[in-house]
């Protein structure tokens, strides 16, 4: 029995020190530490025990830019993510990138009358869930995917 407790420990350990995540601000004002709570959370809630996850804070006119680039609207949005493996191959370590644009996010909050911090912590849970495959393509994947991401949102901030 104590044999599996110990195998059990040495598991969790390694299961978290596979994760990565890097965050990099072109505006400032977030705490990289919480941003990087959200996303191993996130990657553990969603039995994700390896992975890379590059979260970008940046600012409207860079999003617009890669929301044109990208998704040919061109519009400020909240947050973008560029999945950079083949979700099949689990044992590739780099799972994407994240932009969040802070300034969108705190408009929505203020919107929806809500602290920026839920939100952004609500879009960086949003944004880990597009790179692992989930969809709001139609109605069935998005009340899946919504209902999941309020659920993590709710556990984890």
């Amino acid at each position: 029995m104590l044999e599996i407790h110990l195998l059990t420990k040495i598991y969790f350990k390694i299961f978290i020190i596979d994760m990565e995540c890097n965050v990099y601000k072109e505006v400032n004002g977030v705490d990289e530490k919480k941003i990087k709570e959200v996303v191993f959370g996130t990657l553990k809630k969603l039995n994700r025990g390896r992975g890379e996850v590059s979260v970008h804070v940046v600012s409207k006119k860079k999003i617009k830019s890669l929301n044109k680039k990208y998704r040919k609207k061109n519009r400020v949005t909240d947050v973008l993510s560029f999945g950079t493996e083949d979700l099949q191959n689990k044992t590739e370590q780099d799972l994407g990138d994240i932009f969040i644009c802070l300034e969108q996010i705190k408009k929505q909050a203020k919107e929806n009358k809500i602290v920026w911090q839920e939100e952004l912590g609500r879009m960086i849970v949003h944004g880990v869930m597009h790179l692992l495959g989930y969809d709001h393509q139609n109605s069935k994947d998005s009340k899946a995917m919504f209902r999941k991401q309020e659920k993590f949102v709710n556990e984890l901030l």
